[in-house]
């Protein structure tokens, strides 16, 4: 098996449950949080800013801070790509086959 590579400098790692469940809820604090200062979600601001405080927090996070850090910086980078992703959405050609945009989901 192959050896797994870093990106920005971070070295992938096994995650609990917990860790998973501690992420999805601080994804979901930091989405109506964010949403609340600056107006927006699923926009290309709101990505940038999500992915930016992400990578910081998880570049300034140490020692007894590291596992919050961590958890922090996952659910922002996951916002933020979601944030990203969706705000591409209407510019992608119809993903779900119908004639509307209409209930299709990314």
């Amino acid at each position: 098996m192959s050896k797994p590579k870093e990106l920005l400098g971070v070295k992938p790692k096994k995650i609990t449950v917990s860790d998973a469940l501690l992420i999805a809820g601080s994804k979901a604090v930091a989405e109506n949080l964010m949403s609340r200062f600056f107006g927006l979600n699923s926009s290309y601001l709101s990505s940038a800013v999500k992915l930016g405080a992400g990578i910081t927090i998880n570049q300034f996070s140490k020692g007894k801070f590291q596992t919050a850090g961590t958890i922090a910086s996952t659910a922002l980078i996951l916002d933020g790509a979601e944030d990203a992703i969706v705000a591409t959405k209407p510019y992608l050609p119809n993903w779900g086959g119908s004639s509307d945009n209409e209930g299709d989901t990314i």
